[in-house]
């Protein structure tokens, strides 16, 4: 099976893998997983976690991202979270700023605050491209609250109860993403997508 819809790939045709633990002996006895050449995620009604853990309806923090792009006057183009492109300060680096308590963020740092510690945050990537876009998250596993195609809204159902838990999920193209985690692990954690072109 040839895996090109996501990006060309000198290997479209060997995208395969067998996990074996140490320990384990002989041939796994499980049965091969069919994949459709598509960007899509594994799913999510399919994976249920052992240790079932509920998301509250009430949150202390929703957040709003727009992903899209823009074209600059010499022909770049710059991936962009809510029309501003992520513009590294290598000498300035936000970890410091945050260590010297320096509060005074650039909008080019694509910067959300989530102040309070111990609360729940509600995070939607939504886009109107026709590219999937694997979305990352550092320094927390998230909640899969809904995963779709077109944009969010307030009728879009949300899986409260005991929904996917991982740190890698597909926005789909033209399509929305409802992330949720505990603010439990302060720090200056990248929310970033996974194919490194279109890091914002």
């Amino acid at each position: 099976m040839s895996q090109s819809a996501c990006s060309t790939n000198d290997m479209a045709d060997n995208i395969r893998g067998i996990v074996h633990y140490s320990g384990s002996t002989g041939t796994p006895n499980t049965t091969q997983y069919d994949p459709v050449d598509d960007c899509l995620d594994f799913d999510m009604d399919l994976l249920v976690p052992h240790v079932a853990l509920d998301v509250p309806a009430t949150h202390l923090y929703e957040e709003k991202e727009d992903v899209g792009l823009s074209f600059g006057a010499d022909g770049t183009i710059k991936w962009t979270v809510n029309d501003s492109s992520l513009q590294v300060q290598w000498g300035d680096p936000t970890v410091v700023q945050i260590l010297n308590n320096d509060t005074d963020f650039d909008t080019s740092q694509n910067l959300i605050r989530l102040d309070e510690a111990n609360e729940w945050a509600y995070i939607i990537i939504e886009t109107t491209l026709n590219v999937a876009h694997p979305i990352h998250v550092h320094g927390h596993d998230f909640f899969i609250l809904a995963q779709g195609d077109g944009l969010y809204s307030t009728d879009t159902a949300l899986k409260l109860s005991n929904p996917p838990r991982r740190d890698v999920a597909m926005l789909p193209a033209g399509g929305h993403l409802v992330l949720a985690w505990v603010t439990d692990n302060p720090g200056a954690w990248l929310v970033h997508c996974h194919i490194g072109w279109h890091t914002v």
